[in-house]
């Protein structure tokens, strides 16, 4: 028998290199490089800060004193802020985590949004449209740091309540959506279960930062699209395209546990089977980070466009106020 020859056991490069290819553009490195790039944007922008006087509280003064019922709700702000965020921690990443070896995607979502909390200062990116209260345990804000950031930089970031709530409001706001639609749908069909399981998202955030506003004074929106606003030109006016915004990020969430398939990846995940098994955990928390970005800047995105039409600003109480004495606002 003649012997086949040495070339025709040398597989040609081409479909190697169509795979790699392949692997590169899969949903999963994709969107892990993603949320790798802005992991590195949040550590230089959060690492300049904690590096700088910038770093600490905004001081009080006597014009600051708050009373002393709304500032024992602020306190117990923070601290059922913090509850829930360890609470949603266990139900959603650790216990799961525990019982099936597999870290659930929402559960990395509340890492990932996390990471995304460098976000937080465009709010003000260009004015003084979100106030926050002096009285709350803060180290001041990192909107000096932020590229492009034209705002007030001297104003009380929450830290016991705002970074909590980045990491489980989507994922709770998604759960509710999704029951929502699961007992709707049987009863009203596709397309009306989804807008009653948005309205759900709108309603719940309205409702839970309408109560937050009047009850513990943590934050307040000075300047407004009245058109748009429920209670204007009081201390306690409250923008209805912020629920909106809200609910279309919930929704997104909703989307991405929605997505998931038989083999409990959602359209992130896609191709993770294809990396070593020692790189899965990174890349799905890096997929999580990516996806989570996106959305959050999707909300700052849509609430900076709104705000170029603000025209109601109100006078609020000096413990509500910036302390930067460099900015002054933009009269239009």
């Amino acid at each position: 028998m003649k012997p086949e020859p040495l070339l025709s056991y040398i597989r040609p490069p081409v479909p190697i290199r169509r795979a790699s290819a392949q692997f590169l553009l899969s949903p999963i490195v994709l969107w892990a490089m993603l949320g790798a790039l802005f992991t590195c944007f949040s550590f230089v922008v959060f690492g300049r800060w904690l590096l700088s006087g910038e770093f600490a509280p905004v001081p009080l003064t006597a014009a600051d004193e708050m009373d002393a019922q709304a500032l024992l709700m602020l306190r117990g702000l923070e601290a059922i802020s913090l509850l829930v965020a360890v609470v949603a921690l266990y139900v959603y990443l650790v216990r799961p985590w525990v019982k099936t070896g597999h870290a659930p995607i929402e559960g990395l979502l509340l890492i990932g949004a996390l990471i995304t909390y460098v976000l937080d200062t465009t709010i003000n990116f260009s004015d003084y449209h979100m106030a926050w209260n002096k009285h709350s345990f803060n180290m001041g804000t990192w909107g000096g740091f932020f590229p492009g950031h034209e705002g007030p930089t001297r104003y009380a970031e929450a830290w016991l309540w705002g970074p909590p709530m980045y990491m489980y409001f989507g994922v709770a706001l998604a759960t509710i959506q999704l029951v929502t639609l699961r007992l709707a749908r049987p009863w009203l069909g596709l397309s009306a279960a989804l807008v009653l399981s948005f309205a759900a998202a709108f309603l719940f955030d309205f409702l839970a930062e309408s109560a937050i506003i009047h009850f513990t004074e943590a934050y307040a929106w000075p300047y407004v699209v009245g058109s748009l606003t429920v209670w204007p030109g009081s201390r306690f006016q409250f923008p209805l395209y912020e629920s909106l915004l809200v609910a279309i990020y919930a929704s997104l969430y909703s989307w991405l546990a929605h997505s998931k398939r038989g083999d409990g990846l959602s359209f992130i995940e896609r191709g993770l089977f294809e990396l070593p098994a020692g790189l899965r955990l990174v890349a799905r928390l890096g997929a999580a980070t990516g996806f989570a970005a996106l959305c959050t800047a999707i909300y700052f995105g849509g609430f900076y466009l709104f705000s170029q039409f603000a025209d109601i600003r109100v006078e609020l109480p000096s413990y509500l106020m910036y302390s930067d004495d460099r900015w002054l606002p933009v009269v239009h």
